[in-house]
């Protein structure tokens, strides 16, 4: 069946409407495999897609795993300081070619049977190849190359080589981040939020993160008290690459936790800030910290969510910065855990016969800018 029978003219033309009017997608959107099959070659492959922070990266040789769809990828430092990606697959006989998550290394040696590949991606040795075609073959052999691009301390990578540039996309809300320098801010994983298998799509986990209306709910006494759903702001980032909402503080003092680097004015340091870059980026965000959501689809009723925290450099040489880090990690995780419960309820709920997509809040931007890039990208 075509997407175009499973998404019906009124379910597109509904959240195309006007915010106020808008309604969101029916539950097939989170449900259904052939939709997810077209997400993954229409989207993910063809979006610029975030892989990790700046200083993941630090040294030649450093190197992560991940997958992004169905696709193994290898992004590595080069000797010359560049950041490259690569298919993870061994041009032989399509074993994984770096089976480790994180590391560095000066070369990658498949497993299966040990042909290794240099940090530029050409092909450096494989055992028993005899034929007098072979140094031909070796010289052109190279592990096909995806585009990377670096934006506020965010690595991105990008499988289509026609895409846009990321970079001209994000102009509003580069600006809003400017004040604060994050592309100096460095990461510190949360080891307790490393790739919590949730079972919900990845569109229904991105959209809460992407709303403050929510406080008033699961949230209502852990960020709902001290950020208020209804002093929540939105913005139009003047296209559907990305969206932006902050949230004053509720006393209107400038945010106390990893305080604000120097620079930063200070009628910009009394509030939280969120913004996604889709497909799949979502950041909270304060004057003197961000937490990224990192989001991998793994099928259409599973995602892969992992937790980071960059800091401000200043916020870094606080004497209490361990404490300070402590406090905010175990408010965030008392947070998350309260998400994690609306999941297995959005689960539970997206097989009834009887729902119909519901009209969107204001507070909600962000959920309608999410459905209509994904709409965009199917064609619809």
């Amino acid at each position: 069946m075509a997407i175009q029978e499973k998404l019906t003219s009124s379910d597109i033309n509904g959240v195309k409407r006007p915010m106020g009017e808008a309604t969101t997608f029916p539950t097939i959107a989170y449900t259904d495999p052939e939709i997810f099959r077209a997400e993954v070659d229409r989207i993910f492959l063809k979006s610029w897609v975030p892989v990790g922070r700046w200083d993941r990266f630090k040294n030649s040789g450093d190197f992560i795993t991940l997958k992004i769809g169905d696709e193994p990828l290898l992004v590595v430092k080069d000797e010359a300081g560049k950041i490259r990606a690569y298919s993870n697959v061994c041009r032989h006989r399509a074993s994984p070619v770096e089976v480790g998550k994180q590391g560095n290394s000066t070369s990658f040696t498949c497993p299966y049977h040990r042909w290794s590949f240099d940090l530029d991606g050409k092909l450096r040795a494989a055992s028993f190849m005899e034929s007098p075609t072979w140094a031909e073959y070796k010289d052109n052999c190279k592990l096909p190359e995806f585009r990377v691009e670096e934006w506020n301390g965010f690595v991105f990578v990008n499988f289509d080589k026609e895409a846009a540039p990321l970079a001209p996309q994000l102009t509003k809300l580069t600006e809003h981040l400017e004040p604060f320098r994050m592309h100096e801010w460095v990461e510190f994983p949360l080891e307790w939020a490393q790739d919590w298998k949730v079972p919900v799509n990845w569109k229904a986990a991105l959209e809460n993160f992407s709303e403050a209306y929510h406080h008033i709910g699961p949230h209502a006494t852990t960020a709902e008290p001290f950020l208020p759903a209804k002093m929540a702001r939105y913005y139009d980032c003047g296209n559907d690459a990305a969206a932006y909402f902050h949230m004053p503080t509720f006393d209107g003092n400038p945010v106390t936790e990893l305080i604000a680097p120097s620079h930063v004015p200070e009628h910009l340091q009394n509030f939280y800030g969120v913004f996604n870059i889709y497909p799949l980026l979502n950041a909270l965000w304060a004057p003197g910290f961000i937490v990224p959501t990192w989001i991998y689809p793994i099928s259409e009723t599973e995602t892969s969510l992992s937790f980071s925290i960059a800091v401000s450099p200043e916020a870094m040489a606080l004497p209490d910065f361990k404490e300070q880090m402590q406090n905010v990690a175990d408010v965030l995780k008392s947070i998350l855990l309260e998400d994690v419960d609306v999941f297995l309820g959005l689960n539970s709920a997206y097989t009834s016969r009887f729902y119909e997509p519901g009209r969107l809040s204001y507070q909600e931007l962000p959920v309608n800018v999410l459905q209509r890039f994904v709409l965009r990208h199917l064609g619809l």
